[in-house]
């Protein structure tokens, strides 16, 4: 039978351990508006390194299509979760002077941010950290256009999610059967292709991460602007994960910049 899934955000904070996200003041998701938004100077495009070279360039070679990936793709019971980026560099971003490595990238259906009152049909959020346990999100809303147009690396992550679909047993995509549901070409280098147009443009606050512990002192970038995925891609991964958003959380009298 199916594992239960993770208990709803209303009881997190009854948990020893995850206090914060029921106490906690500076949480995420939140509702971003733009009009009250503040203008910033001082925040540069958003950009990964690959082994010390732009992610997105020509410098990052490609991998050799006879060579799986080495990214680990799984179903947690709570997201669709790729992780294991050591091949990829790992990639690494600097955000106000620190560096941060990216750990994951996981799948929000629909979207946690809104922008505008907006929710979108899908959200992905890049989880990064630095060694002395500081934490960067950076998240990328979706949504589906009219046609089947997408990312070709969201349709391999979507083909990755296909085989749970015929299992009445979604454990079937959980971390233990990792190894043998690997995409064959899942690539870093061209999650930062798709993502380059839309870096220079984005919000940041301070908030927490979304699920529990609900740690604090998180720094988050949501982009402005969305990213068009398939129809076919956005159905597979939100019939695998149902809603798993947690609801917006109050700003408390934080500031949310954008450039």
């Amino acid at each position: 039978s199916a594992c239960p899934g993770p208990p709803p955000p209303s009881s997190w904070g009854d948990i020893e351990g995850n206090e914060l996200c029921k106490i906690g003041r500076a949480q995420s998701p939140v509702a971003i508006d733009s009009s009250k938004a503040v203008g910033a100077v001082d925040m540069p495009p958003l950009a990964w390194l690959c082994g010390g070279k732009p992610c997105a360039g020509d410098g990052v070679a490609k991998y050799d299509a006879d060579t799986p990936s080495k990214v680990r793709e799984f179903y947690d019971g709570h997201f669709f979760t790729a992780d294991s980026f050591a091949a990829d560099g790992p990639p690494k971003i600097t955000v106000d002077g620190t560096e941060y490595t990216l750990d994951e990238l996981h799948f929000h259906t629909p979207s946690e941010h809104t922008i505008g009152g907006k929710y979108f049909d899908l959200e992905m959020q890049l989880v990064h950290s630095t060694p002395e346990g500081r934490t960067l999100g950076v998240a990328v809303l979706m949504f589906t256009g009219d046609g089947s147009s997408g990312p070709g690396w969201v349709s391999e992550l979507a083909s990755v999610i296909a085989p749970c679909h015929l299992s009445p047993d979604s454990t079937a995509c959980r971390l233990t059967a990792a190894p043998t549901l690997l995409a064959s070409k899942f690539e870093f280098k061209q999650v930062a292709i798709s993502l380059a147009p839309l870096l220079k443009h984005y919000y940041r606050y301070t908030g927490s991460i979304t699920n529990p512990p609900c740690t604090e002192d998180v720094s988050w970038a949501v982009l402005r602007a969305p990213l068009e995925v398939s129809q076919d891609d956005w159905t597979a991964i939100a019939a695998l994960q149902g809603k798993n958003n947690r609801p917006l959380q109050p700003l408390n009298g934080r500031t949310i910049t954008w450039v």
